[in-house]
């Protein structure tokens, strides 16, 4: 019964490794570098441009702009899973753009901090320069994971319509917990036009749970007729979660 056991879970290993080697080879790509300077961030900042199978000038593309970009999750493997959904007739194409943090997300993703200096380099040198290189359609998403995921949040709370779609994936509301507070007034004036797609994963940390449950219930009670959202869970840890998060985020975008 033992080298049984030992026997189908070498099999399903194989089959595993199989399944990620079919998939690397079929969608992973490696995107193009770029970087900018910023006179708001006084830095120079690196991202990456991933274009989606058979970018076509001539069409217009959705931009999503991702957090933490340095990492292969929110950039490489974000791409590939974004091609392999509109391959598969699940998610629109985009073109998706990794944002490096440079070592500074607590500072330019918390709201009480530098937020604000990086919505303006977002919004007055990367935005423009992404927007006349590329064919971009109107549909402009903000993707972030952690703090983030905090800073989608405070993108709609303070910034509504320079995105037209947030994902929060497993914010870390618990930093500036005065987010929720400020998005709730928003959406209480009624002019709320955005999409949010609010994930959550398996925390081991009740503060992440309870800033995402307390945010729940002010979308829920929202009668702000502009913002549609849905929000979902899967039990992966927190270091994991933005990949299911990110496939589920996707197939929200209208194809």
């Amino acid at each position: 019964m033992k080298k049984r056991l030992i026997r189908l879970l070498l099999l399903i290993l194989v089959l595993a490794m199989i399944a990620i080697g079919v998939w690397g080879v079929a969608f992973l790509r490696q995107g193009d570098s770029h970087s900018i300077g910023s006179s708001f961030l006084s830095e120079v900042r690196r991202y990456r441009v991933y274009l989606p199978a058979g970018y076509n000038p001539s069409v217009k593309y959705p931009i999503v702009y991702s957090l933490d970009g340095e990492k292969w999750r929110h950039g490489a493997i974000f791409a590939a899973n974004g091609r392999m959904l509109a391959r598969l007739g699940l998610a629109s194409d985009v073109i998706i753009v990794a944002i490096d943090s440079e070592g500074h997300r607590t500072r330019d993703f918390s709201p009480v901090r530098g937020a604000e200096a990086f919505t303006n380099f977002l919004r007055r040198e990367l935005i423009p320069a992404i927007e006349r290189e590329y064919s971009a359609s109107r549909t402009r998403i903000i993707s972030g994971h952690s703090y983030g995921g905090l800073y989608s949040l405070y993108a709609l709370a303070e910034h509504p319509g320079l995105f037209s779609h947030h994902f929060a994936l497993t914010p870390s509301v618990f930093h500036s917990e005065q987010i929720i507070d400020r998005l709730d007034a928003h959406l209480k004036c009624g002019n709320a036009r955005a999409s949010l797609y609010l994930f959550s994963g398996l925390e081991l940390r009740e503060d992440y749970g309870n800033g995402v449950d307390r945010l729940e219930v002010i979308l829920r009670n929202s009668t702000a007729p502009g913002l549609v959202w849905r929000d979902a869970y899967f039990a992966l840890p927190h270091s994991l979660s933005m990949l299911a998060g990110q496939l589920g985020a996707l197939t929200t975008l209208a194809n």
